[in-house]
């Protein structure tokens, strides 16, 4: 019974997705978007989303997935919610203090490459920020030559 008491918080922790894993399983994949904002009804919050949503097509051609991060919890690209320990690390990874409205892009490399603070994003300027990308650039010639 003494040996039960070791098992069950080793299990509970490794049972627990690994944080590190978050982004990672994303890398050379997929380009992310981070939106950080104190709570999911914030109106930057709001009408980043859905100035991003008015173009599904280059968000998909550019190989995009969005999480949505508010104060204590999140959505990951697959609607799967987050632990507050993910967006916890999250929060210190990318040094976005809580009741900030942060837009982080993060390039398939796993390097961030582009951060609006307080301020939409505009797709015109993060289009134009990963279109001259190496690997995106690559990726048009590919889908031109197809």
């Amino acid at each position: 019974m003494k040996n039960s008491s070791f098992i069950l918080p080793f299990l509970i922790f490794f049972s627990m997705p690994s944080k590190a894993q978050l982004l990672s399983k994303h890398q050379w994949e997929n380009r992310i978007l981070l939106v950080f904002a104190e709570q999911a009804d914030n109106s930057l919050f709001v009408k980043q989303l859905t100035h991003f949503q008015e173009d599904k097509v280059g968000l998909v051609d550019r190989d995009l997935v969005i999480y949505q991060i508010y104060e204590y919890q999140g959505t990951a690209p697959n609607r799967k919610e987050l632990y507050a320990e993910e967006v916890e690390e999250l929060r210190i990874k990318y040094q976005v203090a809580k009741g900030d409205f942060v837009v982080i892009l993060i390039g398939k490399d796993g390097g961030e490459k582009l951060r609006k603070t307080n301020e939409l994003l505009t797709r015109e300027l993060l289009y134009a920020t990963i279109d001259v990308m190496p690997m995106r650039r690559a990726e048009m010639r590919r889908k031109k030559n197809d």
